[in-house]
């Protein structure tokens, strides 16, 4: 029988490359959190720190003023407001209605109408009736989607921040948010979805920090941010029924 090479390629089992597989992901997982929380906290000096947070409040600052900027413009109904409002309105009556979204974003906007001393008389009929006209308190109805809005950008810096990144792809990402037409007009209007996108960001964010925490499980801010992680999924449930997909990001990261 013909001895064996020295250099003949070792067999293995599909067991056990899967094995090594789950390993080597692990072990990059384990590198990532690792990198994450070495740029994030012990190679960032209280210097850089100073400036990611000047970075944060400057795209911030900026992100509300393109939000707020004649948000009582126009002083009549548009586009969705005609439905948000009046479920609003419903809310306040204590009228029974049927809706196929989720209440916690219009119990937020009813929530504001009722600071503001707003009783809900106004059904918000058809797109282009006046507010003014009407005597209804719209802009700090409005404002409600331009404070969730302008909240969505820091968190954006934030994450990416976690995730080990330098001030200008931060400030950058961050910028993406602040100016997307599509997101700064649903931060102008009367509209779920600026409290859907914020409770998807807070979602993320708290998750990272979550899994940052997992060498040191069970511990005081391993369970925070797990409960801050179930808490921001259940407003992303509770706004949209279309928030089960933030479920299944949140999934495919563990």
């Amino acid at each position: 029988m013909a001895p064996k090479s020295k250099h003949a390629k070792k067999q293995t089992s599909p067991e056990v490359e899967k094995k090594q597989s789950e390993k080597s992901n692990l072990d990059d997982i384990d590198a990532l959190v690792s990198f994450s929380k070495e740029t994030t906290n012990s190679t960032i000096s209280p210097e850089m720190e100073k400036w990611y947070r000047v970075a944060n409040l400057t795209i911030t600052s900026l992100a509300f003023l393109v939000r707020f900027a004649f948000v009582w413009f126009p002083s009549e109904i548009v586009f969705d407001e005609v439905h948000f409002g009046k479920f609003a309105s419903y809310y306040l009556e204590r009228t029974y209605f049927f809706d196929l979204h989720p209440p916690f974003a219009k119990l937020l906007i009813a929530l504001v109408g009722y600071m503001v001393g707003y009783d809900g008389r106004f059904k918000f009929d058809n797109i282009g009736d006046s507010y003014i006209d009407n005597s209804i308190p719209y802009i700090p109805l409005r404002c409600l989607s331009v404070i969730t809005g302008t909240l969505t950008v820091p968190l954006m810096f934030s994450t990416l921040q976690e995730c080990g990144y330098s001030i200008p792809t931060c400030f950058f990402g961050a910028a993406i948010v602040a100016f997307d037409n599509a997101h700064v007009i649903d931060s102008r209007l009367i509209l779920l979805d600026a409290t859907l996108i914020i409770s998807v960001a807070a979602s993320i964010y708290c998750y990272v920090r979550f899994v940052k925490q997992r060498h040191t499980p069970f511990t005081f801010n391993w369970y925070k941010w797990l409960f801050l992680t179930g808490v921001s999924l259940s407003c992303v449930i509770s706004t949209k029924y279309v928030g089960v997909f933030t479920f299944m990001c949140v999934a495919l990261l563990c």
